[in-house]
This record gives structure tokens, sequence and C-alpha cells, in this order.
């Protein structure tokens, strides 16, 4: 099970390979570099696989030349943070390939997966956080004011296409290395030929029509996360009971960007207070990977990071960065939340809880506090708040997503031997 990416990637990951031992499974989880404490932490001695996450988003290449105003450079940069370290990561991994009947991947390095799938003759499985294959019922953009249908259509067809034209390249010098003649097509067509499982740990309720559309070979089981005894271990032994005191005393929002480092975070946290003195909230910031000044104070408080599941039920709204996990938490927590995104399927989420009219979304780049005032005094209100708790009494548990995603799994492993 090779994990890539930031937490939110691997922490369901680190449920599924914990759910999986405990059937009684052999599983060898492996993780970032950045993340092996994490891992460790939680109960798995992990196998070191991949590039380390932190040090990637904060590089030259994802802060600068993947933004670059240059088409040509953002195209190059993009295929190279496409197909970064996959060469290296599928040599490590084809010992350990060889002697599994089975590797599962999220969404990054799935090719990687196909390749050594392909060659030791192996199953397959990717677990998807959000729907990124081509899809009737989820638009990849807001819909147009005209020519819906074609719009949407042609939008999918230029996702997958520039993926394919990116990726390329760098999988087939990944697959020669292995031993491996050129991909013919797309990764997805591959799998889907090969009969690969894609999981969608996606929540059903969110996108009713995506489980009839995509059917058993994507099922939706829900958001994936760690148990309660887990989590303990995680905390350890840290005193939560200040924080706990400080919650206590007067409404919360939460302010979280998780994995997606803040270039400015002394602005970000006078437009915080800002926001918190004119709506009368205190402000609970979760640092994640950017780095915050000392700056606490009776209405605001700046911790590391925090056990979502503790904390989000005690706040009002979260304003985040839309990764899935955070999402997913903020949803369980039955709290309306702010998308504040930066990239990839963050806008999508936002525009999901827009729909369920149980959130609202901004693009982070064009923050201001009267944009935040302005969304969250909306988002405040009783309707909404009640909206939001409705929600989240519907959703999946996260022992029966992760149940239900060991169950297919086994299957999988059980139909393709």
């Amino acid at each position: 099970m090779p994990f890539l990416g930031s937490r939110g990637d691997v922490q369901p990951g680190v449920a599924l390979a914990l759910e999986l031992r405990r059937r009684g499974h052999d599983v060898r989880l492996g993780v970032p570099p950045n993340l092996v404490d994490f891992a460790r932490r939680a109960g798995i001695e992990p196998l070191t696989t991949g590039p380390d996450s932190a040090a990637l988003l904060e590089s030259d290449l994802v802060q600068h030349r993947i933004k670059s105003p240059n088409p040509r450079t953002r195209w190059r940069g993009l295929s190279e943070l496409g197909t970064f370290g996959w060469t290296e990561l599928a040599l490590a991994l084809d010992g350990v390939a060889a002697e599994s009947d089975l590797i599962v991947t999220c969404f990054l390095g799935q090719e990687v997966a196909r390749a050594l799938a392909d060659k030791h003759r192996i199953a397959q499985v990717a677990m998807h956080y959000y729907p990124i294959r081509r899809s009737e019922s989820v638009h990849l953009l807001p819909d147009p004011p005209v020519a819906a249908d074609p719009v949407h259509h042609l939008a999918w067809w230029l996702a997958d296409r520039s993926w394919r034209l990116m990726t390329r390249r760098g999988e087939d010098a990944m697959r020669a290395r292995i031993g491996l003649g050129p991909s013919r097509t797309s990764v997805a067509q591959r799998m889907t030929n090969t009969g690969s499982l894609e999981v969608q740990a996606i929540d059903p309720v969110l996108f009713p029509e995506l489980g009839d559309e995509w059917g058993v070979r994507r099922p939706l089981v829900g958001f994936l996360d760690l148990s309660p005894e887990t989590r303990a271990a995680l905390d350890g032994a840290n005193d939560q009971s200040e924080l706990d005191t400080w919650l206590d005393e007067g409404r919360c929002i939460y302010w979280g960007f998780g994995s997606m480092p803040v270039a400015s975070p002394d602005d970000m946290l006078a437009m915080v207070r800002d926001v918190s003195r004119r709506l009368g909230c205190r402000a609970l910031v979760a640092a994640g990977w950017s780095t915050f000044a000392d700056a606490a104070d009776d209405y605001l408080r700046i911790v590391p990071a925090v056990d979502h599941h503790r904390v989000l039920p005690r706040c009002v709204a979260a304003v985040h960065h839309g990764g899935a996990g955070t999402t997913a938490a903020a949803l369980r927590a039955g709290i309306p939340s702010l998308i504040t995104w930066f990239n990839a399927d963050q806008p999508l989420w936002g525009r999901r809880l827009e729909a369920l009219r149980v959130g609202s979304y901004r693009r982070f780049r064009d923050l201001t506090a009267d944009e935040c005032v302005t969304a969250l005094t909306t988002l405040l209100t009783d309707p909404t708040r009640d909206r939001a708790r409705t929600l989240a009494g519907r959703l999946t548990s996260p022992a029966a997503a992760v149940g239900h995603a060991a169950d297919l799994i086994e299957l999988q492993s059980f139909t393709h031997s």
C-alpha cells in the first residue's frame, strides 16, 4: 500500500491498513519520509516511500514554476510534478510488489501501481478522494450560462487529455526501467480493461447520482478516517484541557489550511483578527504546514495541529482549504464551511457544499476580510447551521466506510486470484 502525498492523502491509507491488518492480512504501508513518524504513532511501522511531500510543496517547482505566467514553463512544471519520483518509486517497490497479492494506492502514484501490477500479475485498487474520472453527474466547472452539457463534456475531455499528455513520457520512462513496454492508452482505460477497482472514499449523500452512474467498479463507500482509539494514540500524552477550557469560553471559528503553505502568515493573521472582531467570534488557527508567529491572545489561539473530531464540533464554522479530509471532518461535525481553495479538487468541494447550502467558497489568493465576513454571516445563520447538522446525521460513519472499503479490497484480491 504505497500512499503518496500530504497527510490528507495518507491518513485514509493508514485507517485502511490498520483495518486490513486487524483482519489478519500482511500489510506493508508506504508513506513519504515526512509522515513516517505519523504512521508509527498510529500503530504501523511503514516503508519510507516516495518524496518528502512537505519539501515538495515548498519547492520552487510547486511555489513558482507550475504557477508561471509563461505557458511553456507552467506546462513543463506540471509535467515534472505529475510524474515526480515515479521511476525511483517503481524501482524501490519492485521487490515488494513481487511478494504481494494486491497493490493499493490513492490517486497519486496509480500509474506506478498499474505498472507493478502488470509486471507481477497482481490485483490493483485505487482509492479516490474526489470524483476524478469522467462523469455525467459531476462537473469540473461551474455551470455556464449556455451550452452546459457540451462545455462539461469538453472540460472532462481536456482534463483527461492534458493529464495523459503531461505524464505519458514520464510514465513510459518508468515502465521501461522495470522492463515493461510503453503505455498505449490512459491509465484510466487500462484500469478499466484489467478490472481494477477504484474505491471512491466519498460519501454517497453528497453525490447521490454518482453511485448509480459508476456502479460496482467505482463504488462510493464514504469518507475514510481513523478510529477513536488510533486518534487517541496520535494525541498521546498531550494535555488538551487548556484548549478545551478556551473553547468553552465563547463562540469560535476554526481556521486551518492543512498542507497548503500560507505565503504571508502575518497578513493572514491580521485578516483573521479583523474578521473575528467584526463577527464577535474568537479564532482557533491550526498552523498545519505554515509558520505563524506566536500571536495568541484571548480572542485568537494558534496551535500546530488539532484532532478535527474533538475540536470542530465545538466551533460554529470552519474556514479551510477544502481538502477532502478537512471537508469531511467539518461535515461530520455538523458545522458550515467557508472553503478558501488553492488548487486541485478544492473548488469542487466548495461548489458541492454551496449547492447543499452548508458552505461557500472563495479562491484563497483573492480572499479579503470583507468577503469572509459576508460569507460567514450567512453561514452562521440558524437555517444554515440546521442544514449542516441534519446532513451530518446522514453521513456514513468512519467505521462503516473503512469496513466497506476493506470488504471490497478483500473481494478484489479473491476475484483476481
